[in-house]
């Protein structure tokens, strides 16, 4: 008699747990046996590709103008972006040397670099995207897009944009050159002219940095040249626009610890 009872308690208690493990989905507990659709709302997401001025778009825009540069204590690209909040300007060595440049976090390989449009980033490595030979007197203004923009823009515009607008040409000659010296055999010359000619319009620019060094490994040579011919069209009622420029940015510097210690007499060319 007890032989039976127990055998009839285990068959309901294995009857129960069946049951139990039968509505059970995972180890997650149990479930509804029927589950009640859930109708979301329609969500439209919409973008524009393309042609959308820095001024009407969404993101967090800064523009440096032409005077509010002249006003900053400056002498390069790099110095003046070390302003700018949310930019972070690392620079290695004193008059734009070598620099990294991160926006929002990011690294140097995750912002991208344009100048009048045209993408200037170092196909080698992102450690020389600031190598512009472009001098401050031939800039108009800087725009400076804090976020991702890779949609306007392609690869490189993940956490950035710096794009470079540089001056328009005047009727009349508009010309300038500056020149530094100092210690450590230093010399720091800047020239600048432009003018139009007719229906063309050109300008151009040059800079000679060097310097023997401060410590041992720190001299360095910089010769930058930029040339641009630009032009007005009027064909059929459209009036397109023509730029083309020339840019050569020759360095060679002693790079000591600039990004290990392990290579203190690490020496650069670009």
């Amino acid at each position: 008699m007890k032989f039976k009872i127990t055998a009839a308690i285990l068959l309901i208690t294995a009857a129960v747990f069946g049951q139990e493990f039968g509505q059970r989905k995972g180890f997650r507990g149990i479930v509804p046996k029927k589950e009640k659709t859930v109708i979301l709302n329609e969500v439209e997401v919409s973008t524009a590709p393309m042609g959308e001025s820095y001024a009407k778009a969404s993101r967090h825009v800064v523009v440096l103008t032409a005077k509010e540069i002249q006003e900053l204590p400056v002498q390069n690209i790099n110095e003046l972006l070390d302003f700018v909040a949310g930019v972070d300007m690392r620079q290695r060595g004193p008059l734009d040397v070598q620099g990294d440049l991160g926006i929002r976090g990011g690294t140097f390989d995750q912002t991208l670099i344009l100048v009048n449009g045209a993408r200037m980033n170092n196909p080698q490595t992102g450690h020389h995207n600031m190598n512009l030979p472009v001098p401050l007197a031939m800039i108009d203004r800087i725009e400076i897009i804090h976020g991702g923009a890779a949609n306007a823009h392609g690869i490189g515009a993940m956490t950035g944009v710096v794009n470079i607008v540089l001056k328009k040409v005047g009727r009349k000659l508009n010309a300038g050159y500056s020149a530094t010296t100092g210690q450590h055999d230093l010399i720091n010359s800047s020239f600048y002219g432009g003018m139009s000619l007719g229906k063309w319009a050109f300008q151009l620019g040059h800079q000679f940095q060097q310097t023997s060094g401060y410590i041992a490994n720190t001299d360095f040579t910089s010769d930058k040249l930029f040339f641009q011919l630009s032009r007005d069209w009027d064909f059929r009622g459209l009036t397109p626009h023509v730029e083309l420029f020339y840019a050569d940015n020759n360095k060679a510097f002693g790079a000591q610890n600039y990004y290990t210690t392990a290579f203190p007499d690490q020496f650069e060319a670009t």
